[in-house]
């Protein structure tokens, strides 16, 4: 079976108490079966930079714009045999979650840290968040 390759930029979103803003995905979600919680983002568009993917991504997910900061890329291969190369973001919502404008997925939510562990989350997501809180 010949892997395909997915190229993706996500953002871990912070709020004012430090929880991290995570997109619920549907049940028949192409990349990601059975409804997980993911970290906002999307696929690159062809020759569009990482920065560019990312600040789109937000916009058309959540109708904010946001300031965001560069952390890691990192590669993978997911459930579904798909390589994917994650170019990972960091950033900070100031704002009031009724300011959020969901336009993709099933709902949004912001999680304590101490809440990933219980919730159905990309364990890739959650490897990149609890490497970023240990590294920061």
């Amino acid at each position: 079976m010949k892997l395909q390759n997915r190229e993706v930029a996500i953002c871990i979103i912070f709020d004012k108490q430090n929880r991290i803003l995570l997109q619920k995905k549907t049940l028949d979600y192409k990349y990601y079966p059975n409804g997980p919680w993911l970290l906002p983002g999307g696929k690159l568009e062809k020759n569009e930079l990482p920065e560019k993917t990312i600040m789109r991504e937000l916009e058309e997910e959540f109708g904010n714009n946001f300031y965001v900061k560069f952390f890691k890329t990192s590669s993978f291969t997911n459930p579904l045999g798909f390589n994917v190369k994650e170019h990972v973001f960091i950033s900070k919502f100031n704002g009031n979650i009724s300011q959020i404008r969901l336009s993709e997925g099933i709902g949004f939510a912001f999680f304590d840290i101490s809440e990933l562990d219980s919730i159905n989350i990309s364990p890739f997501h959650l490897n990149i968040i609890k490497e970023y809180i240990n590294n920061k």
